[in-house]
């Protein structure tokens, strides 16, 4: 595995506003990338701080790029989804710039991530300003995520954090029958509503006629196991995640 830290995906680039890029061995020219953002309420976090079974994607042939966004306690809304969709456009041509080719291109996210994630996948204007549409996007994972709008975005416009709103800033209002498959997995003692939002979004994106969007509730999980155990090649959510990327689960220790 190759790692080519602290890219910068705008020009000029504002603190934050990098990658960490994380390539195959030099003898693979060619594979998907994973577009990855990190957790933390959007005001916290970092590209550093989760590892979305990154060592078995790049021995599978994967690259993965783990992005930094600005924070709302440093750029209000919409900065961070004005980030994220940046960082999905300029991924590419990073890749390529280093001797890797992208064929397909996929997003996720873990919480926070998860929601920017979804909301630059299904909501056309975030990449549209960088001349790209979700349809680039091969799939869309959103481990853990808000489908209404984010708790957040709801304190900064003077909204109640604790009551749900689905607005323009929702993923649920922007449910479309031709947005990229979507990967919906929370933990079944997530965070309050956090399982029934993904089950609603899940249920709206069915009756708007998208045809590739699952939702997972993991038992026993809450929002801070639910992340994979990347040597556990039996973990459910490790299973998902690999078979949503079209690659085999790491394989058993021992």
């Amino acid at each position: 595995m190759r790692c080519i830290p602290d890219l910068p995906y705008r020009q000029p680039a504002a603190e934050r506003q990098s990658a960490d890029l994380y390539l195959p061995d030099a003898a693979v020219t060619a594979g998907d990338c994973l577009v990855w953002a990190h957790g933390g309420g959007l005001s916290e976090g970092s590209k550093s701080c989760e590892d979305p079974l990154q060592a078995h994607l790049t021995a599978a042939g994967f690259a993965v790029c783990r992005i930094n966004y600005r924070l709302l306690q440093h750029a209000p809304w919409p900065a961070c989804l004005e980030d994220v969709a940046a960082a999905v456009a300029w991924a590419p041509a990073a890749l390529a710039a280093h001797g890797f080719a992208c064929r397909r291109l996929f997003l996720g996210g873990m919480s926070a991530g998860a929601y920017l994630a979804a909301m630059v996948g299904l909501d056309r204007r975030w990449l549209a300003a960088y001349g790209e549409e979700p349809s680039r996007l091969a799939g869309v994972i959103a481990l853990s995520g808000q489908m209404t709008s984010h708790f957040a975005y709801r304190v900064a416009i003077g909204h109640p954090a604790d009551r749900p709103l689905i607005d323009h800033a929702a993923p649920l209002w922007h449910v479309r029958p031709d947005a990229p498959p979507l990967l919906l997995i929370a933990g079944s003692d997530d965070i309050p509503c956090r399982p029934e939002e993904n089950r609603l979004m899940e249920a709206a994106m069915r009756h708007a006629g998208h045809r590739h969007t699952a939702c997972h509730i993991i038992p026993d999980r809450n929002h801070g196991t639910i992340f994979f155990r990347p040597d556990d090649s039996a973990d459910e959510v490790t299973q998902l995640f690999c078979a949503f990327l079209g690659i085999p689960a790491p394989a058993a220790a021992g």
